[in-house]
């Protein structure tokens, strides 16, 4: 593996490990007991997992929405005369700050 991958992969090591612990200690002080001696895991299981669809759902929802603008934007962009692009830039940074504001929202 590159430098660049390993720092990669650390990070999101990292990043889950110390996620993971929170979850698992706010679950803890959620629900009490041994998770292990909880009834209904497979139930919990299969609830969690429909929670995991409807999520990437409303997240390849949110890409296409900005997929879209993205394209819109170029379009608007390639089709005017490069004179014009300075009478744009207003918009063009308004544009901009709404596809920020849509990955944000990620």
């Amino acid at each position: 593996m590159t430098p660049e991958q390993l720092n990669s992969m650390e990070q999101a090591v990292t990043e889950f490990t110390t996620k993971a612990r929170a979850k698992y200690q706010s679950g803890q002080a959620e629900h009490g007991g041994n998770l292990w001696e909880r009834k209904n895991l497979l139930a919990d299981i299969g609830e969690e997992t429909i929670d995991l669809m409807f999520y990437q759902g409303a997240i390849r929802q949110k890409v296409d929405d900005i997929v879209k603008f993205v394209r819109a934007l170029r379009h608007n962009v390639e089709r005017s005369p490069i004179s014009d692009i300075q009478s744009f830039k207003p918009l063009i940074l308004q544009d901009l700050a709404k596809m920020e504001e849509l990955l944000t929202t990620l």
